[in-house]
């Protein structure tokens, strides 16, 4: 509920023109002069990994390692999480159709609309997965602690790299991982009330 109401947020900001989007271009610009070239190579490979194309390679990699230790039946939520989450994203950029940034020397260009961000809420929707995945699965504790710290640092990169690289605003990543956030949420709500082993009422209760 967080996470959407957060969304709403940034959604109505946009919509009423209001303080968060307004200094949008403010922030695009100043990155986009002040850019260097091993900073732009070093956050293109966050874009790269999290592009559609990464996310599912590496989504075939977690449903494989799903199979080899026979919990195939994890295997529909995790498409359901981290591509169904994407096939929401284009729908809720088709809805708001934002234009994105715009620079007479772009490094990227892109025909498809801004708000909000697709890999921001990509990222966030896989690494979401892979933790709620690590803390349901008798993981150890190394592995946790790991995530705990790695997850949040990639979803981080890849949204400053898509507002460095000029391909969104500030507002649309921070969107995008509110959208991210919340997908994840309703989908392990539903997973764990659908699968949960319902308990049957006490005796003289």
């Amino acid at each position: 509920m967080g996470a959407l109401a957060l969304f709403a947020v940034f959604a109505a900001d946009l919509l009423l023109h209001g303080p968060i989007t307004s200094i949008d271009p403010a922030i695009s610009g100043w990155l986009h002069a002040h850019m260097q070239s091993w900073a732009t190579a070093f956050l293109f490979l966050f874009t790269y990994v999290h592009s559609t194309i990464g996310l599912v390679v590496m989504s075939a990699a977690v449903a494989v390692l799903l199979a080899a230790n026979k919990r195939i039946a994890m295997v529909p939520w995790l498409v359901l999480t981290v591509q169904g989450g994407q096939v929401l994203n284009v729908l809720v950029k088709d809805a708001f159709q934002r234009a994105r940034p715009h620079f007479d020397d772009p490094v990227v260009t892109l025909a498809t609309y801004s708000f909000p961000s697709g890999h921001a809420a990509g990222s966030t929707v896989f690494w979401g997965f892979v933790c709620v995945l690590a803390w349901s699965w008798p993981a150890r504790d190394p592995v946790r602690r790991a995530l705990a710290i790695i997850a949040p640092l990639m979803i981080a990169f890849t949204a400053f790299s898509r507002v460095y690289l000029g391909a969104h605003y500030f507002s649309d990543v921070l969107a995008g991982i509110s959208e991210g956030v919340a997908w994840v949420c309703t989908c392990v709500t539903i997973f764990y009330r659908t699968t949960a082993p319902r308990r049957s009422p006490s005796r003289g209760a």
